[in-house]
């Protein structure tokens, strides 16, 4: 160990400790920075840099955010820098939600978690992991750290405070520190009480003791999207970060959801990993959708009926002039790209087909035999010989809630019900019909309902997975397409190829 002078400091497994910390950590800081500045002139593609940015950036100031004594002011700096550079590879304008930016990357975001949020979700980690330690020296040792600085933040004598207490402290209960200042010093208890005390306004963080137990916790509140609660116990200790973590990415999806223009169709996408699994890999998605999908989800797209700040200007659709040009409007409503529908349709549809078992027999937009009326399902599967009937009708809503995606699948639904009883009562009962839709929303929403079809169908399970990406991504190429179009009055696509279906 290194005797150290006045004024000296060290490093100690890679985080400066001593009078002069926050100098060494700013040198690190600056040295993140010009890294960042690498990678955003590098010719990576923006999935890569984001993902280098969280493989080998980030994770350098994890161990020095935990022990250090930093302010969350010395990262304000390179916190804006990581925060533009995010925005920048998402090509989000600047009236895009800063939430889209901290949401984790498979809920359709960028990732990044804030640095301040970060050391205060590190600095409550370290002090749970001290106080839970297997070791029992270490353990205790810190039991007797926190007793004495509450101790002295208390200004008391006498016994120990009770174990329900120092959680209080922990917690920033105002009842247990409130006109007590004096001998109060800095230390990781009183970091990890002001850590708490900031991220109890995102996911409602505090530490509890339980009497029946003998053991401290950690209580979330709302951590995922059907949960108002989660507990972590000393056995959890190792997935404490993560799981902090997790109800911070939840919170910044409720803030995003809540909003009444750039949430609603994050509401339908963040309902499914599926949705954005593109974020990390890039997989089956093209340059240009990955320019266009991440302000079509937060309707941040230029058009006329979605301008901000423009008075007395037209909000009509420069193409059929009758409706306000919205982006579901040109998506999903402008007849001037009826046939763009229709190929994003059947190449849905088309990917379908292709993963059913080989030996079934498929009829694609065709009457079901032997009925009167004059609907034509997108498919009908027969298991030969003489097994189940599949009656499956695909529609392509636009993510208006995630109740648009429950709407269109009833509609579907209700339109063929009557189809499906006439064919079981002609069948007499001997093979089922199974009646289904399949939901993919024009901005790449995958409905979690689709799952009881594709089992249904009994599509290898190793193809599902990849059949899901490549809906997903068939449509937001097909809706970048469409956008395209509209804007530029150019045809995005090749008019020669034979589409099979109807517009659905």
């Amino acid at each position: 160990m290194k005797r150290l002078g006045e004024g000296e400091s060290y490093k100690y497994l890679g985080s400066p400790i001593g009078l002069r910390a926050g100098d060494q950590l700013g040198d690190l800081l600056a040295k993140l920075r010009k890294d960042l500045d690498s990678v955003r002139s590098s010719e990576l593609a923006p999935w890569q840099k984001i993902d280098a940015l969280h493989t080998f950036l980030l994770p350098r100031l994890h161990f020095p955010l935990r022990v250090t004594a930093t302010t969350k002011k010395s990262l304000a700096r390179t916190d804006t820098m990581v925060y533009g550079a995010v925005k920048e590879w998402l090509y989000l304008p600047q009236r895009a939600s800063r939430e889209i930016i901290h949401l984790p990357s498979h809920l359709g975001g960028g990732g990044y978690t804030p640095l301040p949020v970060l050391k205060d979700c590190l600095v409550v980690t370290q002090a749970f992991r001290m106080l839970t330690c297997k070791d029992p020296f270490v353990r205790k040792t810190a039991w007797y750290s926190l007793q004495e600085a509450v101790h002295q933040r208390l200004g008391k004598i006498g016994a120990p405070p009770e174990k329900r207490v120092l959680c209080g402290y922990l917690s920033g209960d105002a009842e247990i520190t409130a006109g007590s200042t004096a001998g109060a010093t800095a230390s990781l208890w009183s970091r990890a009480r002001r850590a708490t005390r900031d991220l109890q306004r995102l996911c409602g963080l505090r530490w509890e003791w339980s009497v029946f137990r003998h053991d401290i916790s950690l209580r979330l509140s709302n951590p995922t999207p059907h949960s108002e609660t989660l507990i972590i116990p000393s056995t959890s200790r190792h997935r404490a970060c993560g799981l902090i973590r997790r109800a911070i990415g939840e919170a910044y999806r409720r803030r995003l959801v809540a909003k009444k223009d750039q949430g609603k169709a994050m509401e339908a996408v963040t309902n499914s990993w599926d949705s954005s699994h593109f974020l990390s890999t890039g997989r089956f998605t093209r340059f240009c959708d990955w320019r266009f999908i991440h302000r079509a989800r937060l309707n941040v797209l230029p058009l006329n009926g979605a301008r901000r700040g423009v008075l007395n200007a037209s909000r009509k659709c420069r193409r059929c002039r009758t409706e306000d040009e919205t982006l579901p409007h040109v998506l999903n409503h402008c007849p001037s790209h009826s046939a763009a529908w229709k190929r994003r349709h059947d190449e849905i549809l088309s990917l379908l087909r292709d993963a059913l078992p080989p030996k079934w027999k498929a009829r694609l937009d065709q009457k079901v035999e032997g009925d009167h009326s004059r609907l034509r399902p997108d498919l009908v599967v027969t298991e030969v010989p003489g097994g189940t009937v599949h009656i499956i009708d695909v529609t392509v809503p636009f993510e208006n809630r995630l109740e648009a995606l429950h709407a269109a699948r009833a509609a579907k639904m209700a339109k063929y019900d009557d189809l499906a009883a006439r064919l079981r009562c002609r069948l007499q009962f001997k093979q089922e019909v199974h009646l289904g839709a399949l939901v993919v929303g024009s901005l790449g929403s995958w409905d979690k309902e689709n799952e009881r079809i594709l089992s249904r169908l009994r599509i290898h399970r190793g193809r599902v997975a990849t059949l899901r990406k490549k809906m997903v991504s068939a449509a937001v190429k097909w809706s970048r397409d469409i956008y395209c179009e509209h804007v530029s009055g150019q045809r995005q696509y090749d008019c020669d190829v034979a589409t099979t279906t109807d517009i659905d």
